[in-house]
């Protein structure tokens, strides 16, 4: 009788301890992701009509960005973005956060570097823009046209 109420005892705790563990989210349960996630276009599309809060984030030039964005995109180029770019400090950490280039390798290395900084949800877009089946937008200019 006492060795059955010693397990009963310890399966509580355990269980306990995972659901307490989880709870608040941890990588493990896949409540919060600190790796890099490669994402198709079709995810990523289901990622904006889904209405849970998502972050764009094109790591192309500035030249490259003016060509035209997925809706909603901010440009931080690859190379400026573990830099004080006024666009990054804008950005929420907690905040599911694609990541896409022109062909699918700058994202990569972009998707690194805002988990290094401590963003906690990165998604990288494979294949890039050249892949997105989507319709795409021209940037606004900020001049007020």
């Amino acid at each position: 009788m006492r060795r059955l109420a010693i397990i009963s005892c310890v399966a509580l705790a355990v269980t306990s301890l995972l659901i307490a563990g989880c709870g608040g989210g941890c990588v493990n349960c896949g409540n919060i992701d600190t790796t890099r996630q490669d994402v198709s276009a079709a995810q990523v599309q289901m990622m904006i009509g889904d209405g849970n809060p998502l972050q764009i984030v094109d790591v192309r030039t500035a030249g490259e960005y003016a060509t035209g964005i997925i809706s909603g995109a901010v440009n931080i180029p690859v190379d400026q973005i573990k830099g004080p770019a006024e666009e990054l400090a804008a950005l929420d950490k907690k905040v599911r956060t694609v990541v896409y280039c022109a062909s699918g390798n700058r994202s990569v290395v972009g998707s690194q570097a805002l988990l290094s900084l401590g963003f906690t949800r990165v998604f990288n877009l494979l294949g890039g823009i050249e892949g997105w089946p989507g319709a795409t937008e021209l940037p606004d200019c900020g001049c007020g046209g």
